[in-house]
C-alpha cells in the first residue's frame, strides 16, 4: 500500500512540473523596458534570431531586416501601437525587410522586435535532402554490391575454367597412361604367346627324334 501511495505522489509531482513548464512556455510576457539602447530581437516570441536595424536616410525611418532561416510572414512590435507609436513606411516580405518610423508623441523607442517566421518549409526541405541523400547512399551501396557480385562471379568462372582445364589435363594424362599400359600388356602377351609356341614346337621335334 505504501509503495502505491509513493508512486501516485511521484506521478502527481511530475504532472504538476510538466503543467507549470507548459503554461510558462506559452505565456510570453513582454517586460516594460524603458530608456533602452538597442531593441531586443525575437523570433516567434523566442529571444534570438538574426535581426538587424539601421537608419534609412531616404525615408528617415528605421530599416529592420531578418536574416535567419525559414519564411518570414510578418512583424510584431510588442508594447507599441501602430498609428500611435509608429507607422509602417514600407514592407518587403520577400526580402525580409520592413521600414517603420516612430511618431511624435508616441513611446519614442522600440523595446522589442518580434519576427514571425514559418519554419515548416525548411523542415520539408531538410527532410527531402535527407531522403535524397539516403537514396544516393542506397544506390551507391547497390552499385558497390553489384560490382562485388560481378567480381565474385568472374572469380568463380575463372576458378571453374581452371578446374575444368585441370580435369581435362588429368583425363588426358590418364588416357595416355592407360594407352601406354595397354600397349605394354599387348606386347608382353604377344611375346608370351610366341615363347609358348616355340616351346611347344621344340618339344614336338624332340619327340619325333
Amino acid at each position: 500500500m505504501k509503495k502505491i501511495v509513493s508512486i501516485l505522489i511521484a506521478f502527481a509531482v511530475i504532472l504538476s512540473a510538466i503543467s507549470v513548464s507548459t503554461i510558462t512556455s506559452f505565456a510570453q510576457e513582454w517586460e516594460d523596458r524603458r530608456n533602452i539602447q538597442d531593441s531586443a530581437g525575437y523570433v516567434n516570441g523566442t529571444v534570438g534570431g538574426n535581426i538587424s536595424t539601421e537608419y534609412d536616410s531616404a525615408t528617415e525611418g528605421l530599416k529592420i531586416t531578418y536574416g535567419g532561416e525559414g519564411t518570414l510572414t510578418g512583424w510584431e512590435f510588442p508594447l507599441l501601437v501602430e498609428g500611435q507609436d509608429y507607422d509602417v513606411l514600407s514592407e518587403d516580405i520577400d526580402n525580409n525587410v520592413i521600414i517603420i518610423k516612430l511618431l511624435d508623441g508616441g513611446r519614442g523607442e522600440i523595446p522589442y522586435i518580434n519576427a514571425l517566421v514559418d519554419f515548416s518549409n525548411e523542415t520539408v526541405t531538410k527532410e527531402s535532402e535527407s531522403e535524397t541523400q539516403a537514396k544516393l547512399n542506397t544506390d551507391d551501396t547497390a552499385d558497390e554490391k553489384s560490382a562485388a557480385d560481378t567480381e565474385e562471379n568472374t572469380e568463380d568462372e575463372f576458378t571453374m575454367d581452371v578446374t575444368f582445364d585441370l580435369l581435362a589435363d588429368n583425363a588426358a594424362e590418364k588416357t595416355e597412361a592407360n594407352g601406354a599400359k595397354t600397349i605394354i600388356i599387348a606386347v608382353a602377351a604377344g611375346a608370351a604367346v610366341c615363347i609358348v609356341v616355340l616351346l611347344v614346337l621344340k618339344i614336338k621335334k624332340s619327340k619325333l627324334k
